[in-house]
């Protein structure tokens, strides 16, 4: 069974309004082709005053938009509250790259160039006072090549994500787990994946599409703890139509109102894989 699995590995430890994380890990298969990959991040965070800041994004100092000068950093003004709340990252060329959070979504890479979007490293750190942000890791597939004579690229091809955690429930709403793929024989691209291919993600054929719920929270009297959880979902449905591009996205979103704060009180972690492989449910 071939396997290419993709750790996602996140602790947060949160002190007095302050948490971070980090999400580590690649996969490639050069016999196949295959690669599995970190290629997006996104974040943006729920508001519940109209109080704002205002900073340089060069110095990190206060700034004020209409008095820019042309030797000063972008200046950007957020919602107090979320203040602190941002994803950082190290690309492929080893440079280190922030988001911050708005209202709206923020990330690191636009769709066309979705697949060329590498990312080595992604760190999540949520320093606002208050609950409200939401935040995905996306992912690409690159599938196999169809191989000579008796093509072993054949088969069902499946995502497993299992995610456990401590603690950090208290602030989670929910996690979800969607994706789309691009198969052989079926829609506007019939053929196997070429070597060095990729497509412009607004171009992308979604011959498959499938969305699945981790966790929920369901009231206040949830656990505290995010108990072993487990979805094994099928990214194809016949064995000739083998993915050829996949798009996985695994998002996090925390309970969000004024009067729901980070706890100060002690460290928060969970911790997920995420693996596509050949096989079968």
């Amino acid at each position: 069974m071939k396997h290419l699995l993709f750790i996602l590995l996140m602790f947060l430890g949160v002190n007095t309004m302050a948490a971070t994380g980090s999400v580590l890990g690649a996969a490639v298969n050069p016999a196949t082709g295959e690669e599995l990959y970190a290629c997006n991040a996104k974040i943006r965070s729920a508001s519940t005053s109209t109080e704002q800041i205002c900073v340089d994004l060069r110095t990190g100092g206060a700034c004020d938009p209409t008095r820019v000068g042309p030797t000063d950093g972008p200046c950007q003004c957020y919602a107090k509250e979320m203040i602190g709340n941002q994803i950082v990252a190290t690309g492929a060329d080893g440079k280190i790259r922030a988001i911050h959070s708005t209202s709206q979504w923020q990330q690191f890479t636009s769709g066309n160039d979705l697949f060329s979007g590498r990312l080595n490293s992604l760190e999540v750190e949520l320093g606002s006072e208050i609950l409200g942000a939401e935040y995905g890791f996306t992912y690409c597939y690159k599938g196999p090549f169809a191989t000579e004579g008796m093509d072993r690229s054949l088969g069902q091809y499946l995502v497993d994500f299992t995610l456990q955690g401590s603690a950090y429930a208290v602030a989670l709403e929910s996690v979800d787990i969607k994706y789309a793929c691009d198969l052989r024989n079926r829609g506007q691209s019939g053929t196997a994946r070429k070597p060095n291919s990729n497509p412009n993600y607004d171009d992308l054929y979604a011959d498959f599409l499938r969305e699945e719920n981790i966790y929920r929270r369901i009231d206040d009297k949830s656990p505290k703890e995010i108990g072993f959880q487990q979805v094994r979902l099928a990214l194809n449905q016949l064995a000739n139509e083998v993915p050829r591009f996949c798009v996985i996205e695994v998002r996090f979103k925390e309970r969000s109102g004024k009067d729901l704060k980070r706890d100060p009180s002690g460290a928060t972690s969970f911790r997920g894989n995420l693996a596509v492989y050949q096989g079968s449910l």
